[in-house]
């Protein structure tokens, strides 16, 4: 199939589905998980005429084919980040940097664990033969928030500035971690750790990716940056920020450093530079045009990864008997989501512009809220499905149906029920944060 048509196809697809979620839902629901529900629905279908013997081995053949992990990984979660982080300036990540940091690095060091840990007992439990290392390679998938998913649902729930910069802050960086911990027990699963220990090749690795991302996205992001401020041509700033972030994007990815890190770092000090820019000359229409267009290409992926996520349900059709493995995939990720973040709320929940006199009253009822929020809105997304994908080749075929059923349970139930419902947690919990005066 040619790219137009495959392009054509999806395109089509998306449409259809768009106009039923707006023409029957109402868009009473967010449209991305209106547009995963209604896909979902038809992977449903299709699967049940398959079980009565009806042939539709064609439609399973086509999202057989479809390269999900490349066409997510490989260009769909570039353009996302940079939409969502360009608005998203270093000032405003700077005020819970630790906060931040500590969720990014120790949360999901400790999610991965504890998932890792509880899903291994549970498999050898049912007899079904698992290493630890594959093990802890699905916990890699399964711990890190999805950026996507939190900037796409949880911008619309009137979130406390605060509250949505940490959590935004914490979702576009932990998978640049969770990434590194992937590939370090992937080499110990195949034996390459010979002459070096664990804990060197996770620390070269974490280097590798974050240092690298770190640079690129910097460079790029001022290289970029010195060209924007030198045009007053929309077209141009936006070509720029588009050459700007794919090259970040491709070129960390040769240099097997965390390429999404990189086009987050690149929208976080364009959105930085472009601030100043519009309080020196006190004049944002140039660009207004600029945000209009990632806006609407944020839309656009937006709507056809969530529906590239209903129908990866469709991988599932030869594998009904580990289905069992879904709800203990979705509960062992809730167990270690909740366990992950409440040491870093301990220490940093406490916005620094209060005195420790101030907080002393509230101090409890915030970090329960916080735990409570961080752990039931902490959503995954279309990184940890292509992730999944992509172990095709690095564990038998038995160990990647329950890669893709663990991965795919977990993200459907974070979308399309914790998406559902963190609204009602928030209104429930909101008054229990502390706003400074």
């Amino acid at each position: 199939m040619s790219f137009m048509m495959l392009l054509g196809l999806i395109s089509l697809i998306i449409v259809i589905l768009s106009l039923i979620n707006e023409r029957l839902l109402k868009l009473t629901i967010p449209s991305e998980i209106g547009l995963m529900g209604l896909s979902y629905l038809i992977s449903i279908v299709v699967l049940t005429l398959a079980y009565f013997g009806v042939n539709i081995s064609y439609v399973q053949e086509f999202v057989d084919k479809l390269p999900l992990h490349d066409i997510i990984m490989g260009g769909m979660i570039c353009l996302l980040l940079f939409s969502g982080s360009c608005r998203i300036k270093l000032s405003h990540l700077s005020h819970d940097k630790f906060f931040i940091l500590s969720l990014s690095l120790f949360s999901t060091f400790i999610a991965v664990m504890v998932y890792s840990t509880l899903m291994y007992g549970i498999l050898h439990f049912f007899d079904i033969d698992i290493r630890f290392t594959e093990a802890c390679m699905l916990g890699s998938i399964i711990a890190p928030t999805d950026p996507v998913s939190a900037m796409g649902i949880l911008h619309r729930l009137g979130l406390a500035k605060r509250v949505s910069i940490i959590m935004e802050g914490e979702s576009l960086f932990n998978d640049g971690v969770a990434v590194a911990f992937f590939v370090t027990f992937n080499m110990l699963n195949k034996g390459i750790e010979s002459d070096l220990t664990a804990v060197k090749i996770f620390t070269e690795t974490m280097s590798q990716n974050l240092i690298g991302a770190i640079v690129m996205g910097f460079s790029m992001g001022i290289l970029g940056s010195y060209f924007l401020n030198k045009t007053k041509q929309t077209h141009i700033k936006i070509l720029i920020s588009l050459a700007s972030v794919c090259l970040a994007y491709a070129i960390s990815d040769m240099m097997q450093s965390s390429a999404p890190i990189a086009a987050v770092i690149v929208g976080v000090y364009f959105a930085t530079r472009m601030a100043k820019h519009i309080k020196r000359n006190n004049n944002s229409s140039d660009y207004n045009q600029f945000y209009i267009f990632w806006d609407i290409i944020d839309k656009i992926l937006n709507s056809s990864l969530y529906i590239l996520i209903g129908f990866t349900v469709l991988l599932l059709n030869d594998a009904p008997h580990l289905y069992f493995i879904a709800l203990a995939s979705v509960s062992m990720a809730l167990i270690a989501r909740f366990v992950s973040v409440i040491p870093p709320v301990l220490a940093f929940s406490r916005d620094i512009k209060i005195t420790k006199e101030e907080y002393k009253s509230k101090k409890w009822k915030e970090i329960s809220a916080f735990v409570e929020l961080l752990t039931w809105a902490g959503l995954k997304g279309g990184m940890s499905i292509a992730l999944a994908i992509g172990t095709k080749t690095l564990v038998s075929p038995l160990i990647y149906k329950i890669f893709i059923i663990s991965t795919f349970a977990v993200v459907s139930f974070s979308i399309l029920i914790q998406g559902l419902t963190t609204s009602r947690l928030y209104i429930r919990i909101k008054d229990h944060f502390v706003i400074p005066k």
